[in-house]
């Protein structure tokens, strides 16, 4: 299997993980902005109280980090690979994504395996 079907695997498989997870931050954060119209934005599944838990849960944001991270990682190398012909700078921007990208997540990572690690 080369790169390009490593990156296209990566984002596919990522793909619905990741929308689930933003669609939960999202609305779990529009829920604590929002709170008197909770029951609309959360269909009725969702109670103030468990958009503040699902929103601030460690647990989620790391997933949310990782899937982001690897979700990133891949769809940058997928047009990496399409788009620059030379095996040179290709190789080079796809070394320089994966740094850019993970010094990005890095930080958020720490800090909520640290809070998860807590008591």
């Amino acid at each position: 299997m080369g790169r390009q079907q490593l990156y296209l695997v990566l984002v596919e498989v990522t793909s619905l993980p990741l929308l689930v997870a933003v669609a939960v931050l999202v609305v779990s954060g529009y829920i604590l902005r929002y709170p008197g119209y909770a029951p609309l934005l959360s269909y009725g599944l969702l109670s103030y109280g468990d958009a503040a838990y699902l929103h601030a849960a460690p647990l989620i944001r790391i997933s949310f980090t990782l899937l982001a991270l690897l979700h990133s990682l891949g769809g940058l190398g997928l047009l990496i690979t399409r788009c620059v012909k030379g095996l040179r700078a290709r190789l080079v921007l796809e070394v320089l994504s994966a740094a850019g990208l993970t010094a990005l997540f890095t930080p958020p990572l720490l800090l909520d395996a640290v809070a998860l690690l807590s008591p």
